[in-house]
């Protein structure tokens, strides 16, 4: 059958990632934590990882079953504040939220800043501060299954300063299959 031909009845291989057709993969023996994987891949994505031994997270966006399979592309950073508000619940906020809130330092004086110099002046300082958002009712928020304006989070106390790193990626269906 002529080439043309047979790639008329093939179907695109939508769930094979680009380059992968027809090269087989090979396993490394080696487990890596997932720390050790940031650390010593994520300057050489894509790669395919196997999980081999799961964990169970707070919610399914956290949690890895063993066996699964991930076509993991990339990783991103994003720097976030952690802040208690007064009931003793913590929340993180990413840095690049475009509100400003009410400063009030222990000592000195009290004002407006954004958020990315919230998380310089407790970098700068391992002294808790406050902070209130601005009074904006039209902003709304998740906090865990709560939701409602940032007007009802109150007075947060800064106590810390991170950086997140997630996978950009999507897992292989298990059970399914695609002839290459």
């Amino acid at each position: 059958m002529p080439q043309s031909d047979e790639r008329s009845w093939r179907r695109p291989l939508s769930s094979i990632p680009h380059g992968l057709n027809g090269r087989a993969l090979v396993w490394t023996r080696n487990q890596f934590t997932l720390r050790e994987f940031l650390d010593m891949y994520s300057h050489t994505l894509p790669r395919i990882v196997s999980v081999k031994n799961g964990y169970m997270g707070k919610d399914d966006l956290h949690t890895f079953a063993s066996d699964e399979v991930y076509w993991i592309s990339a990783v991103k950073t994003q720097r976030r504040i952690v802040a208690r508000e007064g009931g003793g619940y913590y929340v993180s906020i990413p840095v690049n939220y475009p509100l400003d809130v009410t400063v009030y330092p222990k000592n000195g004086k009290v004002h407006l800043a954004s958020l990315s110099e919230v998380a310089a002046m407790r970098s700068l300082s391992r002294e808790e501060f406050r902070i209130i958002f601005e009074n904006d009712k039209s902003v709304e928020f998740s906090l865990g299954a709560d939701s409602g304006t940032k007007a009802n989070l109150g007075i947060l106390t800064v106590t810390d300063v991170y950086d997140e790193h997630y996978f950009i990626g999507y897992p292989f269906a298990q059970g399914e299959t695609e002839v290459i």
